[in-house]
């Protein structure tokens, strides 16, 4: 297996290591304001030496804290919540205390035991509720410090960061900045301006929480608050804005939903702030960041509570930044359809027909509205003969599969079939299999052949498992399939709306339609699209396939460049360029699918996302559409300058695809559309891939206005690995011709 980090500790360099760990340590300056970035971390750890006592405080105890948990070989080693919660407590005492022997023996001992808690607290705040610790082991460990260092008569107080600065720029930005700068015990306009300008480079939308955030607090905090003490804002103000932050972009899905969320939570923060800066005051502490932790973990904790899939979304298992979230979010909103509806797979092989839809006249009413009863026609009539018999309907005894990952959590396969026209009122649900999915809804399937089912409660099934036959028995009059989709597991409980994925869907005589995403009615017709054996060979990406090109940029300039497949330690295949850009990908649903681009721009990876970035493997699908990020178009600086101003959080491309198998080649070409509007102006690109059954994707172009440019397959291979033979082979460049119809 070829993991992420592609080498073992002990077969890393000296040089590797070092890279490591100083990236490690400008990582943890950038994480205490959820940007994570090197280069970011080093312009913040240059701010902290504005008070040079502070911040070398600070950088004694991160490296002290990512020594310790390097050799305890604890989780995290030398990054993350490890090192900034460390960071934080060495600038803590590094502001009230002049830098010497004895601080530095409280730093070390005080970092120690911020890793150990760290490492302890991620634990049970994720057990208690998937909660982030944030920087709650530092608060713990300053706060208990703080209580220490007073019986201490060796330290030497430190006042420099104690001074009110000078007015530079007005009261309210001075007071704002300088409590952005109180983040790292650096109260100083300054500070707050380069602290500031870190988070506008990465995130323009967490930098317009930060204000607006901070601003909600202030105003809160004015009103409440008769003659504050001076200063109080620039030390405290900075929880408003690291609440609002984190509650509207880092761990949400940002929407007008969670801005507004954003704001209450940071103006309950400034309560928060009067009421423990009361509290503390009696023993002489400060506040730090116990009135962000507090609020943002109660929010963060009720949210995780609720009951509907709509906004505010939460995403605590996977945070980053508001764009990264939006564009994760949006392009699943576009492939898996919308947030509050449940995507399912159709659960039969082979064509079925809707004979009840939603809000069915039947028996889909009310808190039972959401459901589909799918039976089979052929000729137009469900059965053959008289239809007396059940063996005459041609679904019965069909197998029926599981339309999602799941856990089977229910059964029942006792009850008899009815015969065609009669019906169990007293078990409405017949025999049926009650699965949890892997998102914790629920999937009912009803009325199924007597004795067929082949599960058993606890077992995991998959959207390939036959997990039952189709029957008549309960309140069914003839045979066919129930499925809807519940919150709770009680059998029977209310509804909740879904809709099937990867299908191919036709209505009476017209010919099928490839969906992504099909939201289907009575009287359609419905069935998956399944896996063709040729297609899914031509694009199977195993780990560690390597996909060496001539790429040909728009300039005529050509170059070699590989992409290579990886698996992640936590088992996310991604195709990784040679600038180390990065897409994960997926083979599910009868669909290859591509998301989460990350990394620097890389000519090769973006023309492969744009033109395969979703490529359903079945050979019914001809049309497609899809809505890939605008950052894979080739605009020019302008253009994406207008683009982030109008659509700060991104946007998507209106890609159409088409697919036809070129017969005389023996080989695939999927053309794509893709179009953005810009002020009423249309920007469009085209792309070309071909691809076989033998060598993959052969060759890759595109055009944008007069632009061009193209990637031509030279070889195939497979990285080496432990009972993994290296290898690569030579593949014959497309002739000329082939490439003028490429290209065209």
């Amino acid at each position: 297996m070829i993991l992420d980090e592609g080498k073992t500790p002990e077969r890393r360099s000296i040089l590797a290591e070092l890279q490591a760990t100083i990236g490690g340590v400008l990582r943890a300056y950038s994480g205490i304001l959820f940007v994570d970035h090197a280069a970011i971390g080093f312009m913040f750890l240059c701010a902290t030496f504005w008070f040079p006592n502070v911040g070398l405080a600070g950088l004694i105890a991160a490296a002290i804290g990512m020594a310790v948990g390097y050799v305890l070989q604890l989780p995290y080693a030398i990054s993350g919540v490890n090192v900034y919660s460390s960071l934080l407590v060495g600038l803590s005492l590094g502001a009230f205390y002049e830098l010497d022997a004895r601080l530095i023996v409280l730093i070390a001992l005080s970092a120690a035991l911020t890793v150990l808690l760290a490492a302890a607290l991620r634990d049970v705040l994720w057990r208690l509720g998937r909660l982030p610790v944030l920087s709650v082991p530092f608060v713990i460990v300053a706060l208990t410090t703080a209580l220490a260092a007073a019986n201490y008569g060796g330290l030497t107080p430190y006042y420099e960061p104690a001074q009110l600065p000078p007015a530079l720029m007005g009261d309210w930005i001075d007071t704002f900045l300088a409590s952005l700068g109180s983040v790292f015990f650096s109260p100083h306009p300054i500070v707050g301006v380069a602290l500031f300008l870190g988070i506008a480079l990465r995130s323009r939308y967490l930098a317009f929480l930060c204000i607006c955030g901070y601003a909600s607090g202030q105003l809160v905090f004015s009103l409440l608050t008769v003659n504050p003490p001076p200063g109080l804002l620039a030390w405290t103000g900075f929880n408003f804005a690291l609440t609002a932050m984190a509650v509207g972009g880092v761990f949400v899905v940002p929407s007008l939903a969670t801005f507004v969320l954003a704001l209450i939570a940071a103006g309950s923060s400034a309560v928060v702030t009067s009421a423990l800066g009361n509290a503390l005051l009696i023993y002489g502490l400060p506040v730090m960041a116990s009135p962000f932790l507090l609020t943002t973990l109660t929010f963060l904790a009720a949210l995780r509570l609720r009951m509907s899939a709509a906004a505010p979304v939460l995403l605590l298992e996977q945070p980053g930044l508001p764009e990264t979230n939006f564009e994760r979010a949006r392009l699943a909103r576009r492939r898996l359809g919308s947030l509050a509806s449940t995507p399912l797979l159709a659960p039969f092989l082979g064509e079925w027909q809707v004979y009840q839809g939603f809000d069915g006249p039947h028996t889909h009413q009310d808190r039972w509205r959401y459901a589909l009863d799918f039976h089979r026609l052929e000729g137009a009539v469900a059965y053959s003969g008289e239809g007396n018999d059940l063996e005459d309907y041609h679904c019965f005894g069909l197998p029926i599969l599981s339309p999602a990952f799941g856990l089977v959590v229910n059964i029942q396969d006792s009850l008899p079939d009815n015969l065609p026209g009669e019906l169990d009122l007293r078990n409405n649900w017949g025999n049926y299999i009650l699965v949890q999915t892997d998102a914790g809804s629920f999937v009912l399937l009803a009325h199924l052949k007597k004795g067929s089912v082949r599960v058993h409660p606890g077992e995991r099934v998959t959207p390939d498992t036959i997990i039952a036959k189709c029957g008549n028995s309960g309140r069914s009059p003839q045979p066919h399939v129930h499925l809807q989709v519940q919150r709770h597991g009680n059998l029977g409980g209310s509804t909740m709306p879904f809709h099937l994925v990867s299908a191919v869907t036709r209505r009476d005589s017209q010919s099928g339609q490839y969906h992504v995403v099909a939201e289907v009615d009575s009287g359609d017709s419905v069935q998956r699209a399944e896996d063709d054996r040729q297609l899914s060979s031509a694009l199977h990406l195993p780990v560690g396939r390597t996909l060496r090109y001539r790429v040909t940029d728009a300039k005529g300039d050509t170059q070699d460049s590989m992409l290579r497949v990886i698996v992640t330690l936590f088992g996310q295949f991604r195709l990784v360029g040679e600038t180390g850009a990065s897409a994960a990908f997926e083979h599910r649903n009868g669909t290859l699918a591509f998301y989460d681009r990350q990394g620097p721009a890389d000519q090769l990876l973006d023309l492969w996302l744009l033109a395969l970035g979703l490529s359903p493997l079945s050979n019914q699908a001809l049309v497609w559409l899809d809505e890939p990020s605008v950052r894979l178009m080739p605009l020019g600086r302008v253009t994406r300058f207008l683009l982030s101003c109008l659509h700060p959080l991104g946007m998507g491309i209106q890609s159409r695809y088409e697919r036809q198998w070129l017969s005389a080649d023996k080989c695939w070409k999927q053309n794509g559309t893709h179009t953005i509007e810009i002020l009423r102006h249309a920007h469009s690109a085209s792309t070309v891939a071909v691809f076989d059954p033998d060598t993959g994707c052969r060759e890759l172009s595109m055009q944008y206005h007069d632009r061009h440019w193209r990637a031509a397959l030279l070889a195939i291979g497979q990285s080496g690995d432990r009972g993994v033979r290296a290898w690569e082979q030579e593949v014959p460049v497309m002739g000329s011709d082939q490439g003028r119809l490429i290209g065209n």
